[in-house]
Order: structure tokens, then sequence, then C-alpha cells
């Protein structure tokens, strides 16, 4: 079974990677909204020094959503992502504590597909 033409559509993409973009900009606007705050997830979280993390995960987190929706550097943001991701699963998340460390799990997972799908 083939799947729907729609599916090809360019606004249907676009709308998948902001959807997957979304969690990580208004993280990153969240912590430069309240650097204070941020700062004190680090130090919780034993990563110092907290302002050189949260500018570092803050960069991050904005310049791999920008690359998803560079043609020919999308898989690099998706990568990147599914890098960040996944190191901050392991490090915020514990897997016995609730689903939100699937639900990151599963958010690598579709950012590593977005890589995958552009390498073809």
């Amino acid at each position: 079974m083939t799947p729907p033409d729609f599916l090809g559509n360019e606004a249907i993409r676009l709308v998948a990677l902001a959807a997957l973009a979304a969690p990580f900009v208004i993280s990153a606007v969240t912590k430069l909204a309240d650097l204070e705050a941020a700062d004190a997830e680090m130090a919780a979280l034993r990563l110092h020094p907290a302002r050189a993390v949260v500018l570092a995960v803050v960069a991050v987190q904005l310049a791999g959503s920008m690359l998803l929706f560079l043609p020919g550097l999308d898989w690099v943001g998706a990568g990147v992502l599914a890098g960040f991701t996944m190191l901050a699963t392991l490090l915020a998340h514990r897997p016995g504590h609730g689903v939100a460390f699937w639900e990151h799990v599963a958010m690598a997972g579709g950012l590593l597909l977005v890589a995958a799908m552009a390498a073809r």
C-alpha cells in the first residue's frame, strides 16, 4: 500500500518540522526569559558553571531548530537535537519515573528519522 499523496506536500513537511522544533524553541525562550531559574535548573542537575551551560543549551536548541528548516542541513539539525535530547533525558529523567523518559526517547527517535529521511 502506498502512502496518500498529501503526505508528500511541502506544507505537511513544514508543519511536522515546526512541531518537532517547537519544544526546543519554547524551552530556549523560556530559559532566556528567566535566566536565574534556568541557572537553578542546571545547578540542580550539578551542571556547572550553570550560566555557561544554560547559554550552550539555548544555542543548541535554537541552532538545531533553525537547521531543521534548511535543505541540505536538516539532517544536521535533526541529529544535533536528537543527541541533545538523549543527553538531556539521561541527565534529567529516569526510565522508572513516569512516561517523560519515554516521551523524550520517542522525540529523539523522530528526529533521527528526519535525519535518516534526509539522507535518502
